[in-house]
């Protein structure tokens, strides 16, 4: 008696879905019935609402160049479960000229070198939005973008700002989208230092600068989108006055809405070109009236942070992503990418400080991802990615 063969390469479309949409499919299960064969992964990835469940309760994400050595291709890492899913990401636009900006509600931003364009782009489903060029006369870099909103969630209004690199010092540079007139503004660092980092808060920026200022721009969304719009900064903490190379500042929201400036402290060793974290510091913003002040804190309790060129996160771990360690720091190595993007010493000095601090007595500190330097990408460091999509907050 001859028995007949299951033929399940060519299961129906709707029966496969049917079956996988039945399963609690962390992302790692999504990508391994992904790549059983060409059928299942051309119906499972046109799947929208698949892969919205899967992503539902996803982890930050670490965006890495691919394996295939493509300028159009993108990868993922899970930092959590250690390991680099074989799904690439296609890119709506080549990066032969652009460089990735930062990543801010589940989107990526993208710099030409060329046209002097940002374009953000969606990973996941590959939209892109390109922004209007900006107003600036000389040579500029984008340090980092960040959005207000995501633009899924609200495309009506939503504001961008882009940490403008240019000579020796950084400008915030702001737009409203979608824009009647569609201007960028520029927001002066009364300090005149670099801004390292930037957020949006209750109708607020906060910013922070190498010398430690932090900057307050305070009712931004009265911004009318012209290039004469009055917006005000101002220094509501006075940071030592120094620049000192071995440290850099990021500035979040926690879960509880704390303000929280964090400090990463760099080791160097000159004669191998190389730099490590060694140490972070966090303080909380504490404003009573019109006095303000950093204090310091011993633990962030139950957020973890994600720093690096992405807007900096903070998320609830024990609330929505039980996988992430508690009263920590995730951190990418972004320090190159600042200081020497488009050098040579860019090319030498490839990414390398990626890791995890636990802010407790004496923190530990424990190394991730040693990126595979065969297919490094000057192009793309590592960067933190929230992943988003249509009808699906980043914020969660």
């Amino acid at each position: 008696m001859e028995h007949s063969i299951a033929d399940w390469a060519n299961l129906h479309d709707s029966i496969l879905v049917l079956i996988v949409e039945k399963l609690v499919l962390p992302l790692s299960n999504y990508v391994r019935i992904r790549t059983v064969c060409k059928p299942w992964n051309l119906a499972i990835s046109n799947n929208t609402n698949l892969l919205r469940k899967t992503l539902k309760d996803s982890s930050p994400l670490l965006i890495i160049p691919s394996n295939g050595n493509s300028e159009e291709r993108l990868g993922l890492y899970n930092v959590i479960e250690e390991k680099k899913y074989q799904m690439e990401l296609q890119l709506p636009v080549k990066t032969t000229t652009r460089a990735f900006c930062g990543s801010s509600h589940g989107w990526l931003a993208m710099f030409d070198a060329t046209t002097l364009a940002i374009t953000l782009i969606n990973p996941f489903t590959s939209d892109a939005i390109t922004l209007p060029l900006l107003n600036y006369s000389g040579d500029f870099f984008i340090n980092k973008v960040v959005l207000s909103d995501d633009p899924y969630l609200n495309p009506k209004e939503y504001f961008v700002i882009a940490l403008v690199k240019a000579d020796d010092h950084t400008q915030i540079a702001i737009i409203r989208r979608p824009g009647d007139i569609e201007s960028w503004a520029w927001i002066n660092n009364p300090g005149g230092d670099k801004i390292t980092d930037a957020i949006f808060r209750n109708g607020d920026i906060y910013a922070v600068d190498l010398s430690n200022n932090i900057i307050s721009v305070k009712n931004f969304s009265s911004f009318d989108g012209t290039r004469n719009s009055a917006i005000k900064s101002e220094i509501i903490v006075r940071g030592s006055g120094s620049r000192p190379a071995i440290m850099k500042s990021y500035i979040v929201e926690s879960s509880a809405g704390d303000i929280l400036v964090i400090r990463r402290i760099f080791r160097f060793d000159h004669y191998k070109k190389h730099y490590l974290t060694k140490n972070c510091k966090v303080y909380k913003l504490v404003q009573d009236g019109t006095e303000a002040k950093l204090v310091n804190v011993e633990s962030v309790r139950d957020d973890a942070l994600f720093l690096g060129g992405n807007c900096s996160m903070s998320v609830a771990v024990t609330q929505n992503f039980p996988g992430c360690q508690p009263n920590c720091i995730y951190f990418t190595d972004d320090y190159n990418f600042i200081c020497f993007l488009g050098s040579e010493s860019a090319r030498l000095l490839k990414p390398h400080d990626m890791g995890r601090f636990k802010l407790k007595m004496n923190g530990t500190m424990k190394r991730f991802y040693d990126p595979d330097h065969t297919i490094y990408s000057d192009k793309l460091f590592p960067i933190w990615i929230l992943p988003t999509l249509k009808g699906q907050s980043s914020e969660r």
